[in-house]
């Protein structure tokens, strides 16, 4: 907030801010065979505010597909660095300290993330030399062969975790979900063992209350989901498979609303060949139609006349109305729900906002004392305001509270909106997963004036559905690019006839047709 006079401090303050975000770096050392777990975790650490990671592989030539992945990512991070270093630069204790010095000249250590066969290869090398050099910086070993180094490093004071688990693990999509909260327990548990088996168990354990899948299941998630909110709806574009809309203005965009679960709505975006945007939503709104017609009006200011809506999970009520007031403009909006019908929404929403204690003890730990004096308030206000003033550590706390205000509201939203007085003429794909039927159209009718096209997936997560439905609906959105909102009959042929005059004579004149 600057003052009066207005100078250019508030600009040298900016860049000193900015400054001090790239003090810390992260190292990341991969091993043999050399995967693509190394990318994945290298966007992790950039997802939670790394602005410099250093990568060391054992072929730093990487393919034409990876190259053109990590130069995505590099520009949807900006303000952030990756730099490539071959492992011959630390084959030796002499060429780490080489390497730790160049790295310790331009920030501090953070972290070092040592993959696979390198945890036997260099982790000791690593330690001594960090030891020698009175380095403290955390160490995350995953691979098995650094247990002892692990509980070393820890009794030292630092971060130190060691997960015992095999490559194919770490290619689990679900590993990195879990590894904020091994992280966090590391202070406890500086030694882990993770295998398939484990983190299936998890899942059944987080299956007990279905209703709890929908929404963040551990508190850095949590905290996500507030910092993606906004001070009023809009979209953001985002990483996916394509180049950047401003670089590919011939492709149309996909528009994805996001459910309660940032990751799934990244997890659909990062698997598109479209320019994509995801929608930012504002954390004390509790009014769908209002969120609705301003993104609507939106993306009616876009040179486009149909629009993709893609949603996960709670983000499916939000994107049938904004379909409906689309079509209220004279749009073309198809939508694909994946799991986001809204009478199931309702559904495991209703259960949520049905008690307030169990919403808040799933992400704060309470004493019995707390809890006797929460069974007192009928508010959510005043159970806020008891938890804050037996808080320790108040600052963290108030951010805690407001994103569960945030998710309650949500919850709320969907809980008061009514379909629109006007039902979708357009198509609709429904995705569903597990035991579902097909021929459930989920109360869809009172959206759409057409039933809705069901998919049925046998697995057993929405991840897991994403994964298996993507190409499916990467082709929905090429076959509806541009032409119509309509799928053809099979066996037919389609013929389009469009001209164009210039001075009252025709100018161009074109015919298509389109075989199914």
């Amino acid at each position: 907030i600057g003052g009066q006079p207005q100078t250019e401090f508030w600009l040298k303050l900016t860049e000193w801010l900015l400054r001090r975000g790239a003090r810390r770096v992260n190292v990341v050392i991969g091993g043999q065979p050399q995967t693509e777990f190394w990318l994945k975790l290298t966007e992790w650490l950039l997802r939670r505010g790394a602005r410099r990671v250093n990568v060391v592989l054992t072929q730093p030539n990487l393919s034409t597909a990876l190259s053109m992945r990590l130069q995505t990512l590099q520009e949807s991070y900006p303000t952030s660095r990756i730099h490539l270093h071959s492992t011959k630069q630390i084959s030796s204790k002499a060429c780490i300290e080489h390497f730790v010095n160049d790295i310790e000249s331009a920030a501090s250590l953070s972290t070092i993330f040592v993959l696979s066969s390198a945890v036997k290869d260099y982790s000791e090398s690593l330690h001594q030399v960090l030891q020698n050099k009175g380095v403290k910086c955390g160490l995350v070993c995953l691979g098995n062969g650094a247990e002892r180094l692990c509980e070393r490093w820890k009794k030292e004071g630092c971060t130190s975790l060691c997960v015992r688990c095999s490559p194919a693990v770490l290619d689990n999509y679900s590993f990195l979900q879990h590894l904020d909260e091994l992280i966090i327990n590391s202070k406890k548990n500086a030694v882990v063992t993770v295998n398939r088996y484990s983190l299936q168990h998890r899942k059944y354990q987080e299956k007990t209350g279905t209703e709890w899948n929908h929404v963040p299941t551990s508190l850095p998630e949590l905290h996500e989901l507030l910092r993606l909110s906004s001070s009023k709806p809009t979209f953001v574009e985002v990483q996916s498979r394509t180049t950047r809309r401003d670089q590919a203005r011939e492709i149309d965009p996909v528009f994805v609303i996001p459910g309660l679960r940032f990751n799934h709505a990244r997890r659909i975006a990062e698997r598109l060949y479209f320019p994509t945007f995801i929608a930012r939503l504002p954390s004390d709104v509790v009014d769908i139609e209002y969120m609705a017609s301003d993104l609507a009006q939106q993306m009616s200011e876009m040179p486009q006349n149909m629009f993709t809506l893609i949603a996960d999970e709670w983000g499916g009520t939000l994107a049938l109305h904004i379909a409906s007031k689309l079509q209220i403009l004279g749009k073309v909006a198809t939508a694909v729900l994946l799991e986001a019908a809204p009478a199931t929404t309702s559904n495991w929403a209703a259960k949520l906002m049905s008690d307030d204690e169990a919403l808040l003890k799933n992400y704060i730990k309470l004493t019995p004392k707390v809890q006797l004096r929460l069974r007192e308030c009928s508010s959510w206000e005043s159970k806020i305001d008891i938890i804050l003033e037996n808080s320790a550590d108040k600052t963290e706390m108030r951010k805690t509270l407001q994103a569960l205000s945030l998710l309650r509201n949500r919850l709320k939203g969907v809980l008061r909106v009514k379909p629109p007085a006007r039902k979708i003429k357009f198509i609709c794909n429904l995705f569903r997963y597990g035991q579902a039927l097909k021929s459930d159209q989920c109360s869809l009718k009172e959206y759409l004036q057409k039933k809705a096209i069901i998919h049925v997936r046998e697995v057993d997560s929405m991840l897991a559905m994403i994964d298996q439905a993507i190409d499916e609906i990467n082709s929905i959105v090429l076959f509806e690019y541009k032409d119509a909102a309509y799928r053809q009959e099979d066996n037919t042929i389609g013929i389009g006839f469009s001209s164009t005059t210039r001075n009252n004579l025709p100018a161009l004149t074109c015919i298509h047709t389109v075989h199914t």
